[in-house]
């Protein structure tokens, strides 16, 4: 999945290395991009299609590097299935409204919660490549 995401411009690590897209080479994701991913998992169980998805993506790609496991700039995800959108619990209401009924919130702080209680009980490493 992650070649997938990599190859399709959906989801770069955050943490440049040289030779990215030499084979063999490891990535590096920060907390956001694995946040994100955990998102993206999220959303791909729900119908919505990633690449669809790109182009709104990329504009939160900045916001990846200012998710750590204390802090996250927006509490929610929101997505009407092609526009994704980063959005306060005090946008929520004025949000939902302008994007209609096709509506997937996520909560980022649950899955921040999920994916700290993943990394304390040892999350098994994943392959790299």
């Amino acid at each position: 999945m992650l070649d997938y995401l990599a190859r399709s411009d959906v989801l770069l690590p955050a943490v440049p290395t040289r030779g990215q897209r030499q084979h063999g080479r490891r990535r590096k994701y920060l907390f956001g991009d694995i946040l994100v991913l955990r998102a993206l998992r999220a959303l791909t169980s729900r119908g919505v299609s990633v690449l669809r998805l790109r182009p709104s993506l990329k504009t939160i790609r900045p916001v990846h590097a200012k998710i750590t496991a204390s802090k996250i700039p927006a509490r929610y995800l929101l997505t009407s299935g092609d526009v994704v959108s980063l959005v306060s619990a005090r946008q929520l209401t004025s949000e939902l409204t302008n994007h209609g009924t096709a509506t997937i919130l996520l909560d980022l702080h649950a899955l921040r919660g999920e994916l700290l209680d993943a990394i304390k009980s040892g999350l098994p490493r994943s392959r790299t490549g």
